[in-house]
């Protein structure tokens, strides 16, 4: 109970970065305390500038979490999963139904290796929604949906995301904001009935397709009005 607590009560300031993958982000980071730097080797179905050098980012996880998954699966160390920045671990309501959510994002295959990610992603969130202990006398959190989102980006766009913040006004909403190539983007988060969750981007469309226990989600945040993917130079 007592890393559940910390998990659904966690916040980091707005501006906190949680993962960077910008040229100077290793040493921008590196001596910060709680960071880490992952390098991962080439892929097969990634980007071309991919293919050529891995991908590199530094990322910010939670310790908190570290903990708690470690709970609801032994198997797992107690440490930071490589390569996944916690964006956003707190508790969230709706329809008088209490959930801690989990917000993990990357942009490498290795650290969420999801097999139908497309060639030429480059960000990957998963939101997954927990059963806090306590709730229908279950011992562990127990995940009960989740949202995979997959953003498509021009080749060389850097990524730069911040802390997710909850609503202060609302328990049943969050945002999260991060940066493309310096343009800011957010996805504004919504919990309902149901263990749903609603996500809805600050610019182009979610196209969803239903899964077993949630929603995997495509999106061309760089989409013109035409609905033809922009072919801007980063």
């Amino acid at each position: 109970m007592y890393w559940q607590r910390r998990c659904m009560n966690c916040a980091l300031p707005p501006d906190c970065v949680v993962l960077d993958d910008s040229p100077d982000a290793k040493e921008r980071w590196a001596a910060r305390p709680g960071y880490l730097w992952h390098s991962s080797a080439p892929v097969q179905r990634s980007r071309p500038a991919e293919r050529e050098g891995g991908t590199r980012f530094a990322y910010l996880p939670s310790p908190e979490w570290a903990k708690l998954s470690h709970l609801t699966a032994p198997t797992s160390s107690g440490k930071p999963s490589p390569g996944i920045a916690n964006v956003f671990l707190h508790r969230r309501s709706a329809a008088e139904t209490e959930r801690l959510i989990v917000v993990d994002a990357a942009t490498s295959y290795d650290a969420i290796p999801i097999d139908f990610i497309p060639p030429g992603s480059a960000l990957n969130l998963v939101a997954y929604i927990y059963e806090p202990v306590g709730w229908s006398g279950s011992r562990l959190p127990a995940m009960k949906r989740y949202n995979v989102v997959v953003a498509s980006f021009p080749d060389g766009t850097r990524t730069r995301m911040f802390a997710a913040q909850p609503d202060p006004t609302d328990d049943s909403k969050f945002r999260i904001v991060f940066e493309l190539n310096g343009e800011r983007f957010s996805i504004a988060c919504q919990m309902r009935g149901g263990d749903l969750l609603d996500m809805v981007p600050s610019r182009g469309e979610f196209v969803s397709a239903p899964m077993k226990y949630g929603q995997l989600i495509f999106w061309e945040p760089f989409e013109s009005a035409d609905g033809v993917p922009s072919s801007r130079s980063p």
